[in-house]
């Protein structure tokens, strides 16, 4: 958004915390928050510059969290494209979201609180950990952790108490990962897809590196699972919601981002005026009926090295080489502004594992 407003000749102001890839851009005009408490004397060096009741939007969890757990009154100071306070407190809560969800049909993981991991049956195994919502100011030192049996288990007696009431137990859907991505305005969905996130990094359970548009079996199941979660809350703004589609042909909800997501610069190259269409209610999309697909060359690379050491090096560079055919976009690569991308490129020297605690 930073970079795509700014090159239509609008003044941009980003907001990032120090490690965030996107400020890196020489465009626009950056403000870096480095503690929570420099928030509210941020915000309002902000609109002294004359950015009061400008459009906005929402891009971290982090930030979400922070306006909603005590800045609210935030939302009334720019013209923010994001849901009511009440949608956006249900969909950053997984607990919450999985009980409305299932209130209109759509099914969801075996979910449980940690504090009873001891009383877990043997037929719910294998599990994964996840964050139920993120602690701010906290470090987070792991995104998921996979139990595969019940011994594994007893490493969560290692973590942290004060971490015990931000987490949860989910029982583990192996399947093809699918994603609605929807943008509503005035709770009228303006653009929606379903996309299969098609490589990752860690391969064992990390963030997409290649995302495409999906065409398969669960397609229509997915957009309307998606459209009806959004309906029933009363959506605006963007909106991703992640689900699994197993071998037994079911579909479940893993979770939803009521805000824009890692991979939303695949509207870009799926809708061709996406940025009039943000900026103007009253523009007609114009959709890119190809195959579209979106990549995170870094992190792709490494999806692929993995690949390489697991499997048949011919197989997957015959994948590799198909899959970066037609219609693509990346995430923060671009010839005019690299900075992002070195940023990001030296950001990931860090050896990656899989977490242990």
């Amino acid at each position: 958004m930073l970079r795509e407003y700014s090159k239509m000749g609008l003044r941009v102001h980003a907001v990032g915390r120090p490690d965030d890839v996107g400020i890196r851009s020489r465009y626009g005009e950056i403000s870096i928050l480095r503690e929570d408490k420099d928030f509210s004397a941020l915000i309002e060096k902000i609109i002294k510059a004359g950015f009061g009741g400008s459009l906005a939007y929402v891009t971290s969890d982090y930030f979400l969290q922070l306006i909603y757990d005590g800045r609210t009154d935030i939302l009334g100071m720019f013209n923010f494209s994001i849901s009511p306070l009440p949608t956006l407190r249900i969909l950053s809560d997984k607990y919450a979201t999985y009980e409305h969800a299932a209130k209109l049909g759509i099914r969801t993981p075996a979910t449980l609180h940690l504090q009873n991991y001891d009383e877990i049956a043997p037929d719910l195994l294998p599990l994964i950990l996840k964050w139920n919502e993120t602690p701010l100011g906290m470090r987070v030192p792991f995104k998921t952790q996979v139990f595969e049996n019940s011994e594994s288990l007893k490493s969560i007696e290692r973590l942290p108490v004060a971490f015990h009431k931000y987490l949860l137990l989910q029982q583990l859907v192996v399947g093809t990962d699918l994603s609605y991505a929807g943008y509503f305005q005035d709770n009228r969905e303006v653009l929606g897809c379903v996309t299969e996130k098609r490589r990752q990094y860690p391969i064992w359970g990390g963030l997409g590196s290649y995302v495409a548009d999906y065409t398969g079996p669960a397609y229509d199941e997915c957009l309307e699972a998606g459209r009806a979660l959004a309906r029933n809350l009363n959506v605006n703004g963007f909106l991703e919601v992640e689900f699994k589609y197993d071998e037994h042909g079911h579909l479940y909800l893993i979770e939803a981002n009521p805000r824009i997501w890692g991979w939303a610069k695949f509207f870009k190259l799926k809708c061709e005026n996406f940025s009039d269409v943000l900026l103007d209610k009253h523009v007609d999309p114009i959709m890119n009926q190809n195959n579209c697909k979106w990549f995170s060359l870094l992190r792709d690379g490494k999806a692929i090295w993995s690949l390489l050491r697991t499997d048949s090096v011919i197989r997957v560079m015959a994948e590799v080489f198909d899959s970066y055919q037609g219609d693509k976009i990346f995430d923060v690569f671009e010839l005019n502004d690299l900075r992002p991308f070195f940023h990001q490129f030296f950001k990931g020297f860090k050896r990656d594992k899989q977490p242990d605690f």
